[in-house]
């Protein structure tokens, strides 16, 4: 398991009032986003286990590895199909099969104790910063969710997601990109708190300390009777923000463009190729994702959520309460890979110390892009282009 001690005792503590099967758990990692497993270290531990519990980056190295089975079985195929589609399709799915089950994704929206049904574009947010928030609001920039946010202002912005298919070169210097991060950088310059993790920017928009922001609920029972307005993130630019980046924003921004981005470290759940227990392990797996009698132990662990529609869609019209927001959003079919590569940890600290360099230290967003596109090269060129290339098509669905 690649979480911490806490977790693992909610999941024995859980486990041990509904069945007599023996659960061993090995908790693995340091629990830090951006140092939470070594590759290797997980590979050799994925010969020994019967359940895999990862972030949703690691799936492509225990494939290529041969480290997972795939999930054939009819029960489990069904409880997949029933899932809202963007959590079928985003977070299930690896080369064409279902490998994983999530644990229950959250999605970051913008939430304040004020109304944000007006906040349509990454201007208005920085309007609302500015002119309704009066700088007391946040979005996660902490170490290892730099890179994140980042990711997701880039989602369905930016023109091409990435990568280039065809030679994996990384697309992150790209002016859309350059542009994307420039504006994150000014509108980050508004805030008066900064450094934030989404539970911590909850917790303040609830007590009052901030009025707005973007986070998701840390309690998911508590996420219907909760007081702040919420609404999707922004999916394009409206409002002009200075000449030399209106363009490159523009030409990419389509209200029509919508596909949904996860946490590249979503815990998911996998069965171990060298599974010993298979039946077994489908039973566990079912139970904490959401099966009968897991209610308890879900709600003890922060930020898990349904991956099925919890509220009807005839109640989910409005869009301003952060269960219908999300299963409105999750409704979607489309999504966007995130760093799902081998060796998906480099690459994601890459990208997260290049936009804390732009954040914290001023470093120009063009070239901050440029020294992590450099990184990523380096780390292609020590695992090997045509591998990369295999596990990037295969994120995207494709077998090959």
């Amino acid at each position: 398991m690649v979480a911490d001690d806490s977790t693992a005792d909610v999941i024995r503590r859980g486990w041990a009032a509904v069945s007599e099967q023996p659960l061993t758990i090995e908790v693995m990692g340091k629990g830090s986003r951006l140092d939470s497993f070594d590759v290797d270290q997980l590979l050799e531990a994925a010969k020994k286990s019967d359940i895999l519990w990862v972030p949703h980056f690691a799936i492509p190295d225990l494939v290529a590895a041969g480290g997972v089975d795939s999930f054939k079985d009819d029960s489990t195929l069904d409880a997949v199909n029933a899932m809202l589609p963007a959590i079928r399709n985003g977070l299930t799915q690896y080369a064409g099969e279902v490998h994983c089950i999530p644990l229950g994704p959250t999605l970051p929206v913008v939430m304040s104790v004020d109304s944000v049904a007006s906040i349509q574009s990454w201007q208005g947010y920085d309007k609302a910063v500015t002119e309704t928030w009066k700088g007391k609001a946040a979005e996660p920039t902490s170490e290892g969710w730099a890179g994140m946010m980042f990711l997701w202002r880039c989602g369905n912005i930016v023109d091409r997601w990435l990568f280039d298919q065809n030679n994996f070169d990384p697309l992150i210097t790209g002016d859309d990109y350059v542009a994307v991060l420039e504006q994150m950088k000014q509108t980050h310059d508004r805030y008066e708190i900064k450094d934030l993790s989404p539970s911590e920017i909850t917790a303040m928009v609830a007590g009052g300390e901030l009025r707005g922001g973007i986070s998701y609920p840390i309690d998911s029972q508590s996420s219907n009777s909760s007081a702040l307005d919420v609404t999707a993130l922004p999916r394009r630019v409206d409002d002009k923000i200075t000449d030399d980046v209106e363009e490159a924003l523009r030409a990419t921004s389509s209200s029509e463009h919508f596909s949904v981005l996860f946490d590249a470290m979503t815990p998911v759940l996998a069965i171990s190729a060298s599974c010993r227990q298979t039946a077994s392990s489908k039973t566990f797996i079912s139970w904490i994702t959401g099966g009968e009698s897991s209610g308890n132990s879900r709600r003890e662990l922060p930020a898990v959520f349904p991956n099925t529609p919890r509220i009807a869609s005839s109640e989910s019209s409005d869009g301003f309460e952060y269960a219908a927001t999300r299963d409105r959003i999750l409704a979607q079919p489309l999504t966007l890979p995130g760093l799902t590569v081998l060796n998906a940890p480099s690459y994601y600290q890459a990208i997260d110390h290049a936009v804390r360099a732009c954040l914290y230290q001023d470093q120009p967003a063009k070239n901050a892009l440029a020294e992590a596109a450099s990184t990523w090269s380096k780390l292609t060129d020590e695992i090997g282009m045509q591998q990369q290339l295999k596990a990037w098509r295969r994120s995207r669905g494709l077998r090959a």
